[in-house]
């Protein structure tokens, strides 16, 4: 059975949500953050209910036809990039807010929903959605789940994984599973933890219900200065017991390239190696921080100048995507090895990598992005093809360490011939009998993950 003859069967089951369009109309669903391709889809599906979707599935499953599912975009692993036999289903009209309840309090929402929304509707009901990234205005809910997200705030909330108390997916065979919105449910399985961080390969998450949260109290914000990496761990070990809500850092190439990029001043003397961000319950951290090694501390002062500190870590990712060609990697390491891979990783760019080094992230949860920026001069084709073996050497190094090829990015397509260096064939086995079992035509998202 052909693609045309599933097209014509939607047709005749849902023609309103069937979307044919020219070449660049569809141009937005042929890349993500990292990654386009030269493919034009002949169709895209807008469900606007889990019924719809399940629809879709059922329908996909008898005609064996692949899906790619469609969220905010936001990846960097080509996670939601298409072949060009598959069609895509597009949450973008799957953005509402269902229901909210008071006495978890919780918001049921469709997957659709950006995160920013969430945050904005828990805020209006006195409550707090805490996780948060610089993509969150774009990213979607249901995205956030199936990548398993983190961000800046996992050190003092955690990852989202905290938060999904209640899931509705539909699986490969288009059946709709149901989670309730239970805190507790020890009936067997908890076949809902197995589709966090499933990237779409399991069923696609519809809807959820996100527990909220108190909102926090007043912080403080500071930019630290750091001579080198080592004092940086020093400082962190040093203000870990207290309340901190976030430790992000950055490199000297990064605090250049954001000053640049916005024009903001640099906020210390002189260019640090390393600066971190951290925000913190005031209070007896106050005398703590005078014992940091820090070269300079800089206390944000009011509400302008807080804007302005996040500005300098949450705006690194966009100003590195307009200096050209850039290899992305989100890595996690053991915090007691960070300074050994950060030597590690940058001898081993200079080695093999051609172009300049970034490195910035959430160090109290051990996630580093490592990003190059190739040479002006440079063949992007080249460039390329240089990543692939620095990619080789840095994930030979990081499975010696105990570490991560993907922190929270994913795997996706990008990463998927390099899944052995942090999972036993063992382990990948046991993946894709789970993928079979939920999947058994492989018709979700495949050829992501493995």
């Amino acid at each position: 059975m052909s693609s045309s003859d599933f097209i014509k069967r939607l047709q005749g089951l849902m023609p309103e949500r069937i979307r044919f369009a020219e070449a660049d109309e569809l141009e937005p669903y042929s890349r993500d953050r990292t990654v386009k391709q030269n493919l034009s889809p002949a169709f895209v599906l807008f469900p606007e209910t889990t019924e719809e979707v399940a629809t879709i599935v059922r329908t996909a499953f008898e005609y064996r036809q692949p899906l790619t599912v469609s969220g905010g975009r936001t990846g960097y692993v080509g996670g939601a990039i298409a072949a060009p036999d598959e069609a895509i289903v597009s949450f973008e009209r799957m953005n509402r807010l269902l229901s909210y309840d008071p006495y978890l309090p919780a918001l049921h929402v469709q997957a659709g929903m950006t995160t920013r929304s969430v945050q904005q509707e828990a805020a209006s009901r006195g409550h707090f959605f805490p996780v948060d990234f610089a993509s969150a205005s774009a990213s979607h809910i249901g995205g956030n789940l199936a990548t398993h997200a983190g961000g800046i705030r996992v050190l003092k909330y955690g990852t989202i994984r905290r938060y999904a108390i209640g899931l509705t997916a539909v699986d490969g065979r288009g059946e709709i599973l149901r989670f309730p919105d239970l805190l507790k449910n020890n009936t067997g399985y908890d076949l809902k933890e197995l589709l966090i961080g499933s990237e779409g390969t399991l069923a696609l998450i519809t809807e959820a219900t996100l527990q909220l949260v108190p909102e926090p109290p007043a912080t403080d914000l500071v930019l630290m200065a750091f001579h080198d990496f080592p004092s940086l761990l020093e400082a962190l070990s040093i203000l870990r017991p207290l309340d901190l809500h976030a430790f992000e850092i950055f490199d000297d190439a990064c605090l250049r390239l954001i000053c640049e990029h916005r024009d903001l001043p640099c906020p210390f003397a002189e260019i640090p190696a390393f600066t971190a961000l951290v925000e913190y319950v005031p209070g007896t951290t106050d005398e703590v921080l005078m014992t940091v090694p820090a070269q300079d501390i800089r206390l944000a002062s009011d509400e302008a100048q807080r804007r302005r500190f996040w500005i300098y870590r949450e705006g690194i990712s966009e100003a590195l995507s307009l200096s050209g060609p850039v290899h992305k990697n989100d890595i996690s390491v053991p915090i007691a090895r960070a300074a050994e891979a950060v030597d590690a990783l940058r001898q081993i760019q200079s080695d093999s990598l051609p172009g300049t080094l970034f490195i910035f992230g959430h160090l109290a949860d051990g996630n580093l992005h490592i990003n190059v920026v190739a040479p002006t001069d440079k063949d992007e084709t080249a460039f390329r093809t240089q990543a692939a073996d620095f990619d080789l050497r840095s994930y030979t190094f990081l499975s010696s360490v105990g570490g991560s090829i993907s922190a929270e990015h994913g795997i996706g397509r990008l990463k998927k011939k390099y899944l052995s260096y942090s999972r036993s064939e063992r382990e990948i086995e046991l993946m894709r009998s789970i993928k079979m079992a939920f999947d058994p035509e492989n018709i979700l998202n495949r050829g992501r993950i493995f």
